[in-house]
């Protein structure tokens, strides 16, 4: 008896120093939801259908685009939300949600190079299936999108 008290001090011992346990809280992941496509003058894209399944409901997300172009776009990106299915039909900006970022350029984010990283607010908003859309509003010049997702 006295030796699996022993074993079991010693097991809980390496338990704590590799780390404790793994939560799923801690974990992020991150997905391309945008591969360098097109963006239109004055057209938008959305981007690919992110399933909510299984993402706790103030968990967090953030929205990293990288932008490049030969012109001067200017690009807007919105969260759209859908409660039932993937059609596109089904997706609606949520009133109160506030656009991702406006205003994006080439030579928007910290260092002047068309990259940079967004919270995706829900504002209390949850649905099924989200996506992002990606406006260029300037309406002169195509914009090049690539766009990844982090969730936790």
């Amino acid at each position: 008896m006295k030796a699996l008290k022993i074993l079991a001090l010693c097991l809980l011992f390496v338990f704590l120093l590799a780390g404790g346990v793994y939560s799923s809280d801690q974990f992020i992941e991150f997905t391309k939801i945008f591969d360098n496509v097109t963006v239109s003058a004055g057209s938008y894209v959305d981007s690919s259908i992110i399933r909510l399944d299984g993402t706790r409901p103030d968990g967090y997300f953030v929205f990293c685009p990288e932008v490049s172009a030969t012109g001067d776009p200017t690009l807007k990106f919105e969260l759209l939300i859908s409660y039932t299915d993937t059609k596109d039909s089904s997706f609606l900006e949520p009133t109160g949600v506030s656009d991702i970022a406006t205003g994006f350029t080439k030579t928007s984010g910290s260092g002047s190079n068309g990259k940079d990283c967004f919270s995706v607010d829900f504002n209390g908003i949850f649905g099924k299936y989200f996506k992002i859309r990606a406006t260029e509003t300037g309406g002169a010049d195509d914009a090049t999108l690539t766009g990844y997702l982090g969730r936790q």
